[in-house]
């Protein structure tokens, strides 16, 4: 279906390692499932700040749907790692800018 290589075009534009990518297509009572599933160092570029660039990838969903005359709610289920964020808050990395994104409560600089 054109939804689904939309998808997978997006998608490919996004991570670097595509091999490793998987999106698949469920269609559950009147609803369009798209999972993603994605490398774990890649979901943070999917989701986005705050779900943001996953938020413009359902609006185009979306909106391709209603161009081609699809009447179906479009869903965009995003697969992570459950310790995903856990793991992403506490790893002792620092951002490119320098900045330690760790709550004060475990940093070391009291």
């Amino acid at each position: 279906m054109e939804l689904l290589e939309l998808l997978k075009t997006i998608l490919e534009s996004m991570i670097s390692e595509t091999k490793l990518m998987r999106v698949e297509m469920k269609e559950i009572d009147d609803c369009l499932v798209f999972e993603v599933d994605v490398p774990p160092d890649e979901t943070g570029k999917v989701i986005g700040k705050q779900g943001n660039t996953a938020n413009a990838i359902r609006t185009i969903l979306r909106c391709a749907a209603a161009k081609s005359d699809i009447r179906r709610e479009i869903i965009l289920e995003i697969l992570e790692d459950p310790n995903y964020r856990r793991r992403r808050r506490y790893s002792g990395e620092t951002r490119q800018d320098g900045y330690d994104h760790r709550p004060r409560r475990y940093r070391n600089d009291y």
